[in-house]
């Protein structure tokens, strides 16, 4: 890789294009590197929601950060109540007696199913 910077008013190598060293290359990558800023903490949920009998399901983030991973259920007092298995997504929508909607992605429908009574 060849690099060059324009000289300018005030800049060294005045009117013509200056080749800079691979040295001075990386000490530029290094210095972007040390300056970048992360967040303190990467949040463990990726969604919430809540059934028609106040119980709470909170999806968390699967092996890569932006991927779906298990669904945990928990009462509205914060008791356990259950992990769901990978392959249950979270409803987009909910109803009596356990009625729960589901967006399917490869084919334009709505499913819906009916959850067990100790999820609902």
């Amino acid at each position: 890789m060849r690099v060059m910077v324009q000289g300018g008013p005030g800049g060294v190598g005045w009117g013509g294009p200056q080749p800079v060293s691979q040295e001075q290359i990386k000490q530029m990558r290094r210095q972007q590197i040390e300056e970048v800023r992360f967040y303190p903490e990467v949040p463990v949920l990726l969604d919430l929601a809540t059934g028609w009998s106040g119980k709470i399901w909170g999806q968390r983030r699967g092996r890569n950060v932006n991927d779906p991973g298990q669904i945990d259920v928990v009462t509205h007092a914060g008791e356990y109540v259950g992990t769901l298995p990978e392959t249950v997504k979270l409803p987009r929508a909910g109803g009596p007696n356990g009625l729960v909607a589901y967006v399917e992605r490869d084919v334009p429908r709505v499913a819906i199913r009916r959850l067990p009574a100790d999820l609902r």
